[in-house]
């Protein structure tokens, strides 16, 4: 399970969440543009730091302002899918997918066989030797989710990772995401402005408007125009 309480002042509002996530669920944060939502991803993944507050995973604190807790982003187990996959250029898809294995407490001589697991699992064991340069949307977004994956996290983030693909493409990787909640039962949570892709793939649902969050039963279509005004 993952709990949170945090508190960040930013410049323009005071972001203050309150949820928890069980195993083999997914949480759809929802709201619109400069609401938090990423920022509250960056918090939990340890790349920025609330004011204060608590996070835990399972039976760890990640972050606790009052025990002065603080991990690194490497020592917190979260595989984190960013908007812009944020594959390194300079590496292949194999040499991405081995990347994070690296910094994995477990690593040992079988890393290399589960990072060509992750490519068979995602479908891309034959672009092993190929650039982010020299693949596709769909291709680029199955090479971030099973570099995320073949580090074993215990949390799944997702960041709009659908917001630049084309419906069929969107609706296979929808596919895949239900098998990766299915077979791995860890804590998901997923920020996006797609109805579609929260209903589809959402089992709980908060609402984040100007740093407050409220939790929901379902999202509306009526909710985006009310952002829009």
């Amino acid at each position: 399970m993952l709990s949170i309480d945090l508190h960040k002042q930013l410049w323009h509002f005071n972001l203050q969440v309150s949820f928890t996530v069980d195993p083999g669920q997914v949480m759809v944060l929802w709201g619109p543009s400069g609401a938090g939502k990423t920022t509250v991803l960056e918090c939990i993944s340890g790349l920025r730091f609330p004011d204060q507050g608590q996070i835990k995973l399972q039976q760890r604190l990640l972050f606790s302002s009052s025990k002065n807790i603080n991990l690194p982003a490497r020592k917190r187990g979260i595989g984190y899918l960013f908007q812009n996959y944020a594959l390194f250029p300079h590496m292949t898809v194999g040499e991405n997918i081995g990347f994070g294995p690296r910094y994995h407490k477990n690593h040992d001589s079988g890393s290399q066989h589960w990072c060509t697991e992750m490519m068979q699992a995602f479908g891309i064991k034959h672009l092993i030797d190929r650039y982010p340069f020299q693949l596709s949307g769909g291709e680029k977004q199955r090479a971030a989710l099973a570099r995320a994956m073949a580090a074993k996290p215990e949390l799944l983030l997702l960041d709009e990772p659908f917001s630049s693909l084309d419906q069929p493409t969107k609706l296979d990787l929808r596919a895949l995401l239900k098998e990766v909640k299915k077979d791995w039962a860890i804590p998901i949570i997923l920020v996006t402005h797609d109805i579609e892709d929260a209903q589809a793939l959402g089992d709980h649902f908060i609402n984040i408007q100007e740093g407050k969050c409220s939790q929901c039963t379902n999202i509306r279509p009526d909710d985006v125009t009310s952002w829009r005004g």
